[in-house]
């Protein structure tokens, strides 16, 4: 999601919120109740990130513009292991 607004016509101002990366991984596994290898069940994993980007503006000319703006970025996981 996007919003510019021109403020005047030398000077802009934007705002930009996304969510860059994700992910939702599962992995199930049924042992063979003899095996010693098998002590890991069940694996979940997840991911998320928020960005949200505030940009400024300026043209020097009419072929050129310049911007210029700061970003905060959130990063969040999650991991599940479940053994026997």
């Amino acid at each position: 999601m996007a919003l510019k607004l021109q403020l005047d016509p030398n000077w802009s101002l934007g705002f930009i919120y996304d969510q860059p990366f994700g992910t939702n991984v599962g992995y199930a596994l049924d042992p063979i109740p003899t095996s010693a290898d098998n002590l890991v069940n069940a694996v979940h994993f997840k991911l998320d990130t928020n960005n949200l980007t505030t940009l400024v503006g300026y043209p020097p000319n009419q072929s050129w513009n310049v911007y210029r703006g700061l970003i905060y970025q959130s990063l969040k996981t999650h991991l599940k292991i479940s053994a026997q």
